[in-house]
């Protein structure tokens, strides 16, 4: 008696008589390239938004060529000067990352289109290692399988974040080298014939880079010992236990030993065992919940994924307080939903292995590829981002495929139909409308103001989206609107100091200094070590004249951050105007010690040469200077005249 065969086989002999002739590899490639860059293709037009301006724009490791082996024995972060110090807080090591963006700047300096098209580039390719590591693993499927979860996977609209933000090359390096090492992995354990031990190195070698690019890498060695379990061992627990000592000795350790050089190397550069840095209660309200709240959130989150994957309609770049509130009860629908639905979804893989061992794969890479940054683990520096999601939705577009052959061989054997035209009609359909849903997303990412006013209606309850969108009226000039926003970013999160920061300098451009005094002590009492709180406070007592008030904070900004060119400059600033002309000469020179192309400082030191110290040819001499610095200044005018005037008396 013949051994009955799975579903999908049917609909398979079915796809190699008729499709396969037509639709071979270079086609497909083809197709793949067209559609992923016809979805992508008005993205390369996009600014530096968001994280890109703090990790590329103002990355001092970005932008200077000789600091390039300095991105191997530096955290993600290092080449970051906030408010004149290092943001080094967050744990993370990225090199690969980072010395993309390097070379980057070394062909595009500042031009944001190059990095969008390396960014798409990668996405074309990693659509295309799609392709062929679902004909490698999955033998029983044809061309136009793999091309259908590969097309699933280019255009799926949750992706937009990680390709279309520049940030997100993480997400696409990462996918780039884990792929790549699992198609190597594979081609070793099959190769006979042709050097299985150089795959296997090239194996191992693709995972270090992986790793070097994001740390989700890790991830790899579970799927890769699910893969063995399920398509090696059929699923038999017994079985693969019997050798495993045997697989860890000839596939493994490898995996393990590179892992373990990279948490060594990590250590050796954070100097800190491995930790995920200072979390904010902004970024992620987990921080500050109780184990079961947590874990009760964290389920719920990753029941807000498989919705976006499947109806991917209201995406957002933020998802930062309050917009998921921290789940305090079991009770919750929206965690009994969650845990019915996820819990559902396990079983079926469980269920399916002996049956329809695709689906079964598919379901346990999504959640070992998704578990690191699920917050079940550990807290992460996000309740949820959609980048996050890069990885793990290949495991969801492979499900989808996979169901929707199972389905339809089921269906075909009550109904007579064309199965192959059934397909590649709901292909097309899917696609475009993905296609179609991309294309409107990656206009929300063409600059800062677009982007935060999507967050603003798909993400109403985030405090950080009112407050960028806050920061954007301001330099639209628009402060009525700016004051809404802020206002609502502390109605949502009481505790938010970029947001009283933001109406204070707010209130300081429409006049009302008393008012913006208010909020920066506001922010600083939320937090007191605030640079640019203090600052700005300095700046609205002397609007208000009261030099000595100013002049005392700008004493203890210097105090904080004594190498901070700005905070001496405005203590030279108040200096002047109470009629101390020594102390503001010299409180000038110390600016332009510490930054020596000041312009502000240069145009102030020529005033005061000019007209407290008579003279007039150091005065000329700094004011020339300022402009020489920055021609463009708004005091340009004004300051030529004045240069002018002083050499006509002599």
């Amino acid at each position: 008696m013949q051994a009955c065969q799975p579903l999908s086989c049917i609909l398979h002999r079915e796809f190699m008589k008729r499709l396969n002739p037509s639709l071979n590899l270079p086609i497909s490639l083809l197709i793949i390239s067209l559609v992923t860059l016809i979805s992508y293709a008005n993205s390369l037009n996009n600014d530096f938004v968001f994280d890109d301006k703090a990790v590329i724009v103002e990355n001092e490791l970005v932008k200077d060529i000789h600091k390039i082996p300095l991105i191997f024995t530096s955290s993600y972060w290092a080449g970051y000067r906030w408010e004149g110090i290092e943001k080094n807080e967050q744990s993370l090591y990225r090199p690969l990352v980072i010395f993309s963006y390097s070379l980057n700047y070394l062909v595009n300096g500042l031009n944001p289109r190059g990095y969008h098209v390396v960014n798409l580039s990668l996405h074309l390719i990693n659509s295309m290692l799609v392709f062929f590591f679902c004909l490698f693993l999955f033998d029983s499927w044809v061309v136009v399988s793999s091309l259908i979860v590969s097309l699933m996977f280019a255009t799926h609209p949750i992706h937009t974040e990680a390709v279309t933000s520049i940030v997100g090359r993480a997400e696409l390096l990462c996918f780039c080298f884990f792929v790549l090492s699992l198609l190597c992995y594979l081609r070793a354990r099959v190769s006979k014939s042709f050097h299985p031990h150089l795959f296997y190195a090239l194996s191992l070698g693709s995972y270090f880079l992986a790793l070097l690019s994001k740390e989700t890498a890790v991830t790899l060695l579970g799927v890769v010992v699910i893969r063995d379990w399920l398509y090696r061992y059929q699923g038999n627990v017994r079985a693969m236990a019997g050798k495993l000592l045997h697989e860890i000795k000839r596939s493994y350790s490898g995996f393990f030993l590179v892992t373990l050089a990279y948490a060594v190397l990590r250590l050796i550069v954070l100097k800190k065992p491995i930790s995920l840095g200072s979390i904010t209660l902004l970024d992620n309200p987990m921080v500050v919940a109780s184990y079961w709240e947590r874990i009760l959130t964290a389920f719920k989150v990753i029941g807000n994924y498989l919705s976006l994957l499947l109806f991917p309609l209201k995406l957002s770049a933020d998802y930062s307080f309050n917009q998921i509130p921290v789940v305090t009860t079991i009770f919750s629908l929206e965690v009994i939903f969650s845990l019915f639905l996820l819990a559902a979804i396990v079983g079926c893989a469980f269920w399916w292995i002996k049956r329809e061992v695709h689906l079964s794969f598919s379901i346990f890479f999504f959640f070992i590829t998704l578990f690191p940054v699920s917050n079940l683990l550990v807290v992460i520096g996000t309740i949820m981002a959609e980048r996050l999601l890069y990885l793990p939705s290949l495991g969801f577009c492979v499900f989808v495929v996979a169901l929707g052959h199972r389905s339809l061989a089921a269906v075909s054997q009550q109904k007579h139909f064309s199965k192959v035209s059934v397909l590649v009609a709901l292909t097309v359909i899917l696609t475009s409308c993905y296609t179609m849903r991309t294309i409107v997303r990656n206009r929300d990412w063409y600059d800062g103001a677009h982007l935060f006013e999507s967050v603003v209606k798909n993400a109403s309850q985030s405090a950080r989206g009112h407050n960028e969108m806050a920061t954007v009226y301001f330099h639209k000039g628009d402060y009525k609107k700016a004051l809404e926003e802020a206002g609502k970013a502390i109605e949502i999160y009481p505790g938010y100091k970029e947001a009283h920061y933001c109406l204070g300098t707010t209130y300081n451009k429409i006049g009302q200094h008393d008012k913006a005094v208010t909020e920066f002590i506001s922010a600083l009492r939320i937090h007191p070590r605030y640079p640019s709180a203090l600052l700005n406070l300095g700046i609205s007592y002397h609007y208000l004249k009261q030099y000595e008030r100013a002049i005392q904070v700008y004493k203890d900004l210097i105090t904080l951050r004594p190498r901070y060119a700005e905070a001496y400059n405005n203590l030279g600033i108040s200096y002047y105007f109470k009629g101390m002309a020594d102390e503001a000469e010299k409180a000038y020179l110390r600016a332009l010690e510490l930054k020596t192309d000041y312009a502000d400082v240069c145009k102030n030191l020529g005033v005061l040469y000019y007209q407290k110290k008579g003279d007039s040819k150091r005065g000329v001499y700094y004011l020339e200077k300022s402009l020489e610095f920055d021609p463009q200044q708004p005091e340009a005018k004004q300051i030529k005249g004045l240069v002018q005037f002083i050499k006509e008396r002599g």
